[in-house]
């Protein structure tokens, strides 16, 4: 067992929290046959001993990058009701930001951390867990509690100093070091990480007296930067970020305009009223009916005309035009276009529709009819028969 120390862990319960229980999974039996393994492995290092404690977690079983079986025990519902430590966890970020300046590093895991630590005697009965076989307790820190990284950290910043969780990284300006193995493989296998370390894709380590240059692209799927600095031989990377847009993200970005105070030049930039825009003027230019010049500009911009918003009353719905009192008081005209050509010439018909009696007259005529060309035809085919209408309804040619 490793020694007791300042910083063994302790679980402190909220109060009038109740001895958690939960029930055991079904587990199969290769995960029987490991379980079996590894609590034989514990006990005999003095990890886990018997227990009748009330509490009891239940255990299972998940894959190994290499295939092999981790024992994992779920304290999620302990968790819930012990009271949360607040030690800072440094950020391996602002760890490597540190490490300017060093041209050597040594690297350190350690192997089961966790059970380098003691559980507090009187927090023994709180890690039961319970088995096919027997209900057993921590005396050391195990894996899955809510405050062991906090007291993993407390631990290794009292001992080692600057550190991530479990991982140590030694720094020196000085090759002085020595090595517990050596030999020829040794050397080739220094050789290829050596290789390996310099190669430029590599990150460095980001100098603080040297310029950034900052890179960015973007599509719409997908943003990402690359932080560069200057060294000696040239620009090699810092840093690098992407990720994917959510579809809010793609809708803003290429598709919907927004006028924000990051905007530095406005793609549907208007003028600021002719009062505004004269005076602006006016401080750099002038000339004859300048004032004129301008109102006739403002009131005729089509951004403006767009983008600002309307000062009359809102319009309402379409409405149908009323129905006459009489036949062929009101008459609509239009025009039905690009036929094919008849033998007489004719590849357009001129629709003349009563609006009271929706009788039709289908007149044959040309696409390109001048307006002359077509009274003439009204004349001739509608006047003569029903006299004149008080109004006729007909919409622009192109």
């Amino acid at each position: 067992l490793p020694l007791e120390r300042d910083h063994d862990h302790k679980i402190e319960l909220e109060p009038g929290a109740q001895p958690i229980v939960r029930t055991q999974w079904r587990l199969t039996q290769p995960e029987l046959d490991e379980l079996r393994c590894q609590l034989d492995y514990l006990f005999e290092k003095g990890f886990v001993r018997p227990s009748t404690s009330p509490f009891a977690a239940p255990i299972l079983y998940t894959l190994k990058k290499d295939g092999g079986l981790r024992m994992c025990i779920d304290y999620r519902a302990l968790n819930r009701v012990t009271i949360k430590s607040r030690y800072p966890i440094p950020r391996a970020d602002e760890l490597i930001d540190q490490l300017c300046g060093a041209k050597f590093f040594s690297k350190i895991d350690l192997r089961g951390s966790y059970h380098q630590i003691r559980v507090n005697e009187a927090d023994y009965y709180k890690t039961a867990f319970r088995t096919r076989y027997e209900s057993y307790e921590y005396t050391v820190m195990p894996f899955g509690l809510t405050n062991a990284p906090s007291t993993f950290q407390l631990a290794m910043n009292d001992v080692f100093g600057r550190c991530c969780i479990n991982a140590l990284l030694c720094t020196s300006t000085t090759s002085k070091a020595s090595f517990m193995s050596g030999g020829e493989s040794s050397r080739l296998r220094s050789n290829s990480f050596k290789l390996f370390l310099t190669t430029p894709l590599v990150l460095r380590i980001a100098d603080p007296h040297r310029p950034f240059e900052l890179i960015t692209d973007a599509s719409d799927l997908a943003v990402g930067a690359l932080l560069l600095q200057d060294f000696d031989e040239g620009l090699r990377p810092i840093a690098y970020e992407s990720r994917k847009l959510n579809s809010a993200e793609r809708n803003y970005l290429y598709e919907e305009y927004h006028d924000s105070k990051n905007t530095t030049t406005s793609c549907t930039q208007d003028t600021s009223g002719s009062n505004k825009t004269l005076t602006g003027i006016a401080k750099h230019y002038y000339w004859p009916h300048m004032a004129d010049d301008v109102q006739k500009f403002v009131t005729s911009c089509t951004t403006c005309q767009r983008m600002k918003s309307s000062k009359q009353k809102k319009a309402g719905l379409l409405q149908p035009l009323p129905v006459p009192k009489q036949p062929w008081q009101e008459v609509s005209l239009d025009f039905i276009t690009e036929l094919p050509t008849t033998t007489s010439g004719h590849d357009a018909i001129l629709v003349v529709i009563d609006k009271f009696s929706k009788m039709g007259h289908f007149i044959p005529t040309h696409t390109t009819a001048r307006t002359e060309e077509t009274a003439q035809l009204f004349v001739r085919y509608i006047i003569s028969q029903h006299g004149i209408p008080t109004t006729l309804i007909c919409r622009p040619r192109p």
